[in-house]
């Protein structure tokens, strides 16, 4: 039968192909029947294009319903696709699925009726397992996606209601009605953020407050603003934080505190004194950003030690025991201004230039180590002066730079204040002998503390330069004076100016193996503090020296035919002055002495006597009157 029908149905269409030849060239057709009538099926129909219903809305359904473009459906009405009762203009059913691309939506006719602008939602494939989905709103701020919801609220279950519940604009802006959450499912305000497992953690957002809760263990925490301010209570409710935006605290910050009175206030209000910006109420602890010398991080404490304001380094990060170092780019710390009055309190030592505080032997109490100590002014004590050195000297200056420590110098004659190395002996212009390590130095510059680079000791013990000859011995307690050697002292041996007394002896036999040099230029001395610890001695051969040198050599020990002479250093007490060792001398003053003593004992007698004279004449004085008494 349906074999029959098909035949039945191609000769039905070649006899209209040959009656309607207009229909054929125009390549259209218009069935107005069914075949079979007046229902049927077919295996499979292909058309170029197709309509259905009065797809133009002219009320006559005809060729101008069909599209004039090959591949067009056209339904007048609905399309219904697993449905035989679409609900709109498409209707897949309760099961159905739609795959597309991209779509475009459009407007109705009202407003211009503008359908030029692109407003679609498509899938981007960007590259493998990689894609998104585009929704475009053009580029007008004015534009918006809505999502709209509950239209039984106020407007009769509509399809449409006012309920408006999101909106995205063009510019990036967007719109929540209700409570966002983030991580959670229990709402706590306008914006929850919290964890999806058991352990409850949530931070919400309602009106002006911000809640964070850690649990069911413990009391929320809030940020809000009140009366203008802003604040930060904990779970303890009392306030941490708050932010003053009212009146004329206007900006200030409080930490601890509702009333900040300056920019920052912590602890406390705080009070607006010398245009204070922060207030610390209690102490302050300050940790550095790098490792210390010591050991860890330094923590430096600002506020009260030992019941006083000020800095205290505490122990470090690791429990390290810190230095507080203070110091300026002008290398210049200051206690108080110019003229202010300040005092500096220091309770036990003070070290500078790099020395410890702590530097000092047992049994040193508290002061200052230092390598100088300046002062422009007199420097009082009550406990005396104790010094490294042994000797009191004076800065002079001098022509001759080869000077060293120890020689004998002598008042320059030809340069006012400045002295010589002695070249005679027994120099009645000889001064004393240049220091080695004075303990008191006089003289010394302010501005210019090396302009008289020779300490000349004048009082003291030092290391002093000395000569003698082979046989001789100096004994302690022996005179010396300058020698005819430059620079070197000897034994006096007759009246005349000393340089000061020998504080060590030392003979011929105990150097006679000290070491030979040709010339007293020759010598390198060995470092010295002051002690003369090594007591160094050389040998220089009596035939090296010049013909004047000789010549005072034998005058003052005639018939010499030693081999050396022998120089070196021994402690000297220096003390010049003039010396007499003639015994005749001094016999004479001491016999003169017990005269004069005798003489004054009769005076003393002959007074008694007139005393006694007096009495006797009736009681009236007597008064000796020489060439007037007669009895």
């Amino acid at each position: 039968m349906l074999r029959s029908c098909i035949h039945l149905s191609l000769i039905l269409y070649f006899a209209f192909l040959s009656i309607l030849p207009s229909v054929v060239s125009a390549e259209e057709m218009t069935i107005t029947t069914y075949y079979p009538s007046p229902n049927g099926a077919y295996d499979a129909l292909n058309v170029k294009r197709l309509s259905v219903g009065d797809t133009n809305g002219d009320g006559s359904i005809n060729a101008s319903d069909v599209s004039a473009s090959s591949g067009y459906l056209l339904v007048a009405d609905k399309v219904g696709v697993g449905t035989i009762s679409p609900r709109g203009a498409i209707d897949v059913g309760n099961t159905g699925t739609i795959y597309t691309k991209e779509i475009h939506f459009v407007s109705d006719t009202g407003y211009g009726g503008d359908n030029s602008d692109p407003y679609t939602l498509r899938k981007v494939h960007d590259s493998d397992d990689s894609s998104h989905l585009d929704l475009n709103l053009n580029d007008n701020g004015t534009e918006e996606f809505r999502i709209y919801g509950n239209s039984c609220n106020g407007y009769s279950c509509a399809t449409y209601s006012g309920n408006l519940y999101h909106k995205f604009d063009a510019l990036g802006n967007a719109y929540h009605a209700g409570g966002l959450l983030v991580g959670t499912t229990t709402q706590n305000g306008v914006l929850t953020v919290g964890r999806t497992d058991s352990t409850v953690y949530t931070t919400s957002i309602n009106g002006n407050w911000i809640t964070m809760d850690d649990g069911p263990s413990f009391n929320p925490s809030y940020i809000g603003s009140i009366w203008s301010q802003l604040y930060l209570y904990p779970d303890s409710g009392n306030t941490i934080l708050g932010v003053d935006y009212n009146g004329t605290q206007r900006g200030n910050v409080g930490i601890g505190t509702t009333g900040p009175s300056v920019k920052l206030a912590v602890g406390g209000s705080g009070t607006n004194v010398y245009s204070t910006d922060a207030w610390i109420e209690n102490n302050m602890h300050v940790q550095g950003n790098e490792g210390l010398t010591q050991g860890g991080r330094g923590r430096m404490r600002v506020g009260t030690a030992w019941g006083y304001m000020g800095l205290f380094a505490d122990a470090s990060s690791t429990g390290a025991a810190n230095d507080l170092v203070l110091g300026a780019t002008s290398n210049q710390v200051r206690v108080g201004s110019d003229g202010s009055g300040q005092n500096l309190k220091v309770a036990y030592r003070i070290g500078t230039s790099g020395l410890s505080p702590n530097d000092v032997p047992s049994g040193w109490g508290g002061g200052v180590t230092a390598w100088d100590i300046c002062s422009r002014a007199s420097i009082r004590y009550t406990s005396g002066i104790s010094g490294g050195g042994w000797d009191l000297a004076e800065e002079y200056d001098s022509k001759d730079p080869t000077l060293k420590a120890g020689e004998v110098v002598s008042i320059d004659p030809k340069n006012d204040l400045f002295v010589v190395r002695t070249a005679k002996a027994a120099d009645a212009a000889m001064l004393g002998v240049v220091s080695t390590k004075p303990s008191v130095l006089m003289g010394v510059e302010w501005n210019d503390p090396h302009y008289g680079n020779l300490p000349i000791a004048i009082i003291g013990r030092v290391p002093a330069c000395v000569m003698f000859i082979e046989g001789e011995r100096i004994e302690h307690g022996e005179m010396l004076t300058s020698s005819f050697l430059p620079g070197y002292a000897m034994k006096i041996s007759g009246p005349g100016m000393v340089v000061g007394k020998a504080l060590q002896a030392v003979d011929s036999v105990s150097v006679a193996q000290a070491p030979i040099v040709k010339s007293l230029s020759s010598i390198k001395w060995p470092e010295d503090d002051g002690s003369n610890k090594a007591k160094p001695f050389f040998r220089i051969p009596a035939s090296s020296l010049n013909q004047k040198e000789k010549e005072f050599l034998f005058l003052i020990h005639p018939g010499y035919n030693g081999k050396y002479v022998y120089i070196g250093k021994i402690m000297v007490f220096v003390n010049v002055n003039f010396y007499n060792n003639d015994e005749t001398l001094n016999a004479r003053l001491y016999n003169n002495g017990l005269l004069l003593n005798a003489i004054k004992e009769q005076q003393t007698q002959i007074e008694e006597l007139r005393k006694e004279i007096g009495v006797l004449r009736k009681g009236r004085p007597f008064k000796w009157i020489p060439g007037r008494n007669k009895d």
